[in-house]
């Protein structure tokens, strides 16, 4: 007879044995036969290396410290053991500079993430090679500067965040490169003293988000999304902006659906303004110094999209305590007629 000592020991072997089994299942790619699991790229790149059967290619995780609690400090050149990368990620992970070959060896990297890093430079020198990268994050690390040319070959890319840096300056080619590809940037939370002229030629952008810098001077000028007709969300909240030439929002007419000029110095909106934006659906505007008028009794039609925390309030002329926009409108403007657009 099996002692009970004995039965209890083939339990705890058996469900080892289990468990290795079910682990090992869970690294492995049965119908590609290609291993998922711990991946030593380089230099303290102790990284995860997944297979992602839908694009036959790997996804590759170095974030967080996975190399002994200590930062990468310089990113060396990064060796994928022959895997075809796709996607990589050093977020989290202490980089203070890059090498300049780091990833001549990820020819076909689709997605790169440095986010949360304390890089200073833009790395222009080691993204040579990266030339189908579609999506780059680089943001809260610490850049002051995108150089004319830092991105010359990435041709493809779509999505570019540079928000929580210190930035002051994008050269005015930083993205003549991107003129026809870029969908989507970010560069809120910098200190940027206006919209940069790197920006002004991309025909495809959909989506840019420009919110807490710092313009000087403040206004937006006419003209200045002339050459932007794809896009649709654009974000100006906390930029110091006074008033917004009647002519800003020219090229935009059938596309924008979202604007946030919310937290500014705005005294009055000129209904003019954004009288043409035909696609125009949220406007958030509050947070402003508004003063009480009818001038403002435009903005009705973008009362049933202010959520609460959204409510515009102006100040009476005569003085006295803010009130909603709304309330102002509902109570002193039912017989106003404004003036024809010019």
């Amino acid at each position: 007879m099996i002692s009970l000592n004995n039965f209890f020991q083939q339990i705890t072997m058996t469900k080892v044995v289990a468990f290795v089994l079910l682990y090992s299942l869970s690294i492995l790619d049965i119908s590609s036969g290609q291993v998922s699991g711990s991946c030593d790229l380089g230099p303290r790149l102790y990284c995860y290396c997944s297979y992602v059967e839908s694009v036959g290619r790997y996804s590759v995780d170095c974030s967080g410290l996975r190399f002994n609690g200590f930062p990468i400090g310089t990113l060396e050149i990064v060796n994928p053991g022959g895997r075809d990368v796709y996607r990589i990620s050093f977020r989290d992970s202490g980089v203070t500079d890059i090498f300049e070959n780091a990833f001549d060896a990820m020819p076909n990297l689709f997605s790169l993430d440095l986010r949360n890093n304390q890089i200073t430079t833009f790395p222009a020198n080691a993204l040579k090679s990266l030339t189908l990268v579609q999506e780059m994050d680089v943001a809260y690390n610490r850049l002051t500067e995108i150089p004319n040319g830092a991105l010359d070959h990435m041709t493809s890319l779509r999505d570019f965040d540079g928000r929580g840096n210190r930035l002051i300056t994008v050269g005015e080619t930083a993205f003549a490169g991107q003129s026809t590809s870029l969908q989507e940037i970010d560069l809120a939370y910098n200190q940027l003293p206006g919209i940069p002229d790197a920006l002004k030629s991309l025909s495809a952008l959909q989506i840019l988000d420009l919110s807490y810098n710092t313009f000087s001077p403040s206004s937006l000028p006419s003209g200045i999304f002339n050459n932007m007709n794809a896009l649709t969300s654009l974000n100006l909240q906390r930029t110091l902006i006074l008033n917004i030439d009647p002519q800003a929002y020219v090229g935009l007419e059938s596309s924008v659906d979202r604007i946030v000029v919310a937290n500014n110095n705005l005294t009055t909106l000129e209904r003019c303004t954004f009288e043409k934006l035909t696609a125009l659906t949220t406007l958030w505007v509050d947070s402003n110094p508004f003063v009480c008028g009818c001038e403002l009794a435009w903005l009705e039609r973008f009362f049933a999209s202010w959520p609460v925390w959204r409510q515009a309030r102006c100040r009476p002329v005569s003085g006295g305590s803010e009130v909603n926009i709304t309330d102002f409108v509902f109570q002193n403007c039912s017989g106003y007629q404004p003036p024809a657009c010019p």
